[in-house]
């Protein structure tokens, strides 16, 4: 792995296990838990994927807030009828009903705090969710012929992070437990994002002198895309967690370096922020790699934590140039 501008001497002595019961946590009821756990096995998680390749087409280029295609509808309904049959499947085994584990997720995905952790499946039981992920996956090739485009103008620019990336599914656990921790990620799935996060694909990233579209794919959580103004002016936005907070950008123009600051997050105390950090190193088999730090600064309560993470840009894997 790229040896990333933060350490792992800058994170909290502490394994992950003992990070599991302090500091705040939101909690889930053990049936949604044990439920989210259940939704992320590699059969779920390929039934759901065979789905979303099979049935996306319709959705491409799809304005999801114009008029409403009766043919979405009809798709939806397919899904939730599949979500049923596994449904059916997981409260037999815990002694629940469909209709019980249904109203405690529509509850979860009602709470803007909690639902942006949970796995695609329990969102995408929500009609507009279940849209946004359909029209990502449909629009997977488009986005990554821009993201080859991008590279391919701007490859003269070495700082330029545009380009087609793949995880090396090297992180520090630790690390990235603890950051997840302290912005109250509940811990059952706090280990489901670690087992995720190292099998992130379909990353795109296209950048020019004042914006950056980043894009990827978490297995079982689902596609997630950002667009970041790089003028350094704070604006209202909703995170990665699909939590509101002023969000800032900016490109330093002697490193490259993409910096993207959430102030005042409301996971955090006063004073409290997050800062994202992507940019390109070339790693010691001659391979162009993405690096995205994550930082978390919480002064009021004297924290800070570290994580970070890296992809191999495609086109270089293997040291080509």
């Amino acid at each position: 792995m790229s040896e990333s501008k933060y350490s792992e001497d800058d994170a909290e002595a502490k394994t992950p296990d003992e990070s599991k019961d302090d500091g705040p946590i939101i909690s889930l009821s053990p049936l949604i838990a044990s439920f989210a756990e259940f939704a992320t096995s590699e059969a779920f998680g390929d039934d759901l994927h065979n789905f979303e390749v099979e049935n996306c087409r319709p959705f491409n280029g799809a304005d999801l807030k114009g008029e409403q295609n009766l043919e979405w509808t009809d798709t939806f309904n397919r899904y939730v009828e599949l979500i049923e049959g596994k449904m059916e499947e997981f409260c037999e085994e815990h002694g629940s009903t469909a209709e019980q584990l249904f109203k405690e997720i529509s509850e979860v995905n009602d709470d803007p705090l909690v639902s942006g952790f949970l796995p695609q499946v329990l969102m995408n039981c929500e009609y507009t969710h279940f849209l946004k992920q359909m029209k990502e996956v449909a629009e997977s090739e488009d986005n990554k012929d821009q993201a080859v485009e991008a590279a391919a103008k701007l490859q003269e620019d070495e700082k330029n992070i545009s380009g087609v990336y793949k995880s090396t599914g090297d992180f520090n656990e630790t690390n990235f437990l603890l950051f997840l921790k302290h912005t109250k990620c509940p811990w059952v799935l706090r280990k489901l994002f670690c087992k995720t996060a190292k099998n992130i694909d379909n990353v795109f990233c296209v950048q020019d002198e004042t914006r950056m579209t980043f894009k990827y794919k978490m297995k079982f959580f689902g596609s997630k895309s950002e667009i970041y103004i790089l003028d350094n002016r704070s604006r209202p936005k909703k995170n990665i967690w699909n939590v509101e907070a002023n969000q800032r950008a900016f490109r330093d123009p002697d490193t490259g370096t993409i910096h993207v600051i959430l102030d005042d997050h409301p996971a955090l105390g006063p004073g409290g922020q997050t800062e994202h950090l992507f940019y390109n190193e070339i790693d010691a088999d001659g391979n162009k790699t993405l690096v995205w730090d994550q930082i978390l600064k919480d002064p009021s309560n004297e924290v800070e934590a570290n994580s970070s993470m890296s992809f191999i840009h495609e086109e270089t894997a293997g040291g080509r140039k």
